[in-house]
């Protein structure tokens, strides 16, 4: 199994991927593959700096997937990255989390960017609703605009501002 997150757990995949940026911050190509190496959490070389099996993906991103041994050190390895941009030598110093399969996270439950899942109590929709009123009022926001419906006759349409959904926020 391959993860792309910068967690992985013993024995399996991990994809470490890298962009290179020129001097205006657009990704751009490197002058030749980068190379990576890799140290464990003991600092120990686990991969010394090469550029076999790194795969040039689109402008100026780089992958390499490395498969951690299963007898490896748990903890913050470092994958340590270096290539020629315009003549120039760049490095940059990454990091992962190597975990046992126990202390393996899953996504279960509310995640980051979910919808929040908001609840009110029957005394607080009656508050709110007392608030969103007086809100309502001070904003102006239930505004009757005065139309001419098909037979000529003059109706008053409600108009509201702001939506109640809106005024919650």
């Amino acid at each position: 199994m391959t993860t792309y997150s910068r967690q992985v757990v013993l024995g399996d995949t991990l994809a470490l991927e890298v962009d290179i940026k020129d001097a205006t911050g657009k990704n751009a190509d490197a002058d030749s593959t980068p190379q990576v190496g890799i140290t464990d959490s003991s600092g120990v070389v686990q991969r010394a700096m090469s550029l076999i099996d790194v795969v040039h993906l689109s402008v100026g991103r780089y992958r390499l997937n490395y498969t951690v041994p299963v007898t490896g050190e748990l903890g913050i390895w470092v994958d340590h990255w270096r290539a020629v941009l315009n003549g120039i030598t760049t490095e940059a110093y990454l990091s992962f989390d190597v975990m046992s399969a126990s202390a393996e996270i899953t996504a279960a439950g509310d995640q980051i960017g979910d919808s929040p899942r908001i609840t009110y109590s029957e005394e607080e929709i009656i508050g709110i609703n007392i608030l969103m009123a007086e809100l309502k009022a001070r904003l102006s926001n239930d505004v009757r605009v005065e139309t001419v419906d098909a037979y000529g006759n003059t109706t008053y349409i409600e108009c509201a501002v702001f939506t109640n959904e809106e005024l919650t926020w």
